[in-house]
């Protein structure tokens, strides 16, 4: 009987403590309703930045990647020249028949150079009263030294220093 006592008495203090709090169940449903918002908006959040952090780690790549071909630079010699050719298989097609085509070939080179960040001009003379072309690709390197060379053979020739280059 004594056990009954004790539980009916806490069962009252437990209910006189929850009146005694003062929090109706509209607010307290009204609280736990606006807390499980609140956990969904935070979840979502997270979420969100996750994919903002991915996109940070990807924009990031992007600028190393851009940040070693800008600026364009000139290649240091001509050395550096000779090795960019060998790793470009332009040369190795097949000779072309017709001007068009191996000025294509030479702008393709060029645009290639750019994306390796390199300046590189392709250029054209012609045609002459014989009906001849030339077509061929030049670089500047640091010392200011000008090379050039065909597209189609590689070949890297010395053209002339541009400090020394008289002006009339």
């Amino acid at each position: 009987m004594n056990k009954n006592i004790a539980v009916l008495l806490l069962m009252v203090f437990a209910v006189f403590s929850l009146v005694a709090c003062g929090i109706s169940a509209d607010v307290h449903d009204a609280v736990v309703a606006e807390k499980e918002a609140a956990q969904a908006s935070v979840t979502q959040l997270e979420k969100e930045n996750e994919k903002l952090k991915a996109d940070l780690t990807t924009a990031q790549e992007t600028l190393r990647n851009l940040n070693s071909i800008y600026p364009p630079k000139r290649f240091k010699d001509r050395n550096a020249i000779a090795e960019w050719l060998r790793n470009d298989d332009i040369s190795e097609r097949p000779i072309t028949t017709y001007p068009v085509d191996w000025l294509l070939k030479a702008l393709e080179q060029q645009s290639r150079a750019l994306e390796d960040g390199y300046i590189v001009s392709a250029e054209f003379m012609g045609p002459d009263e014989y009906g001849d072309v030339s077509v061929w690709l030049s670089a500047v390197v640091e010392n200011s030294d000008q090379f050039m060379w065909d597209p189609e053979s590689d070949e890297v020739d010395f053209i002339a220093n541009v400090e020394k280059l008289s002006i009339p």
